[in-house]
């Protein structure tokens, strides 16, 4: 079970700082940079697509969807007991974000810094876990088998709209028709 979450845990933090970037026609020279960017995000919303549009090298408007369909289950420990869950998450959202390089101008790694707001439209946002015990509770010297004790259901919700604030480091004229960056917000 520590295996299995601490292993989930690192996937999520990766996933969570990780924005993947293929660049349509990447330049150096920031006076001859292509305005357009095409990127493939990874992150806790899912696998999507960014469309950026750059008027200046300062700023950037950027529009896409993410989709994160995940269902599973296994069995766990619980009283060393075995556990089911089985458990079913759908993400759909779209969305529009503002960046802002604030120093630009500078060198190093300052130069990357980026700053975004904007706001998501989840047309699917939701959550369900079925938990079944298959051991036998004790409860004192009450013996209680696991067909007495039924599952448990849940079932979460978010809301259709969701703000966003947040930075990051990315380049802005990536030499390279791949790149890396991660934002947190």
């Amino acid at each position: 079970m520590k295996k299995t979450t601490t292993i989930l845990s690192l996937c999520l933090l990766l996933a969570f700082f990780t924005q993947v970037n293929a660049q349509i026609n990447p330049t150096t020279d920031s006076t001859n940079r292509s305005k357009v960017t095409l990127s493939v995000t990874i992150a806790t919303q899912g696998v999507g697509l960014d469309v950026k549009y750059a008027p200046t090298p300062q700023f950037a408007i950027r529009g896409g969807a993410s989709i994160l369909p995940i269902s599973g289950g296994g069995v766990y420990k619980v009283r060393s007991e075995p556990t089911d869950v089985d458990f079913d998450v759908n993400f759909a959202n779209a969305h529009l974000m503002f960046d802002w390089h604030p120093f630009l101008q500078e060198t190093g790694l300052s130069r990357k810094v980026v700053v975004t707001a904007g706001a998501g439209y989840f047309w699917e946002a939701k959550g369900d876990v079925v938990v079944s015990y298959r051991g036998t509770y004790k409860y004192g010297d009450i013996l209680i088998p696991s067909s007495d004790l039924g599952q448990l259901y849940g079932n979460v919700e978010w809301n259709k709209v969701a703000p966003y604030l947040g930075f990051g480091f990315e380049n802005v004229f990536p030499s390279k028709k791949f790149n890396v960056g991660f934002a947190l917000g």
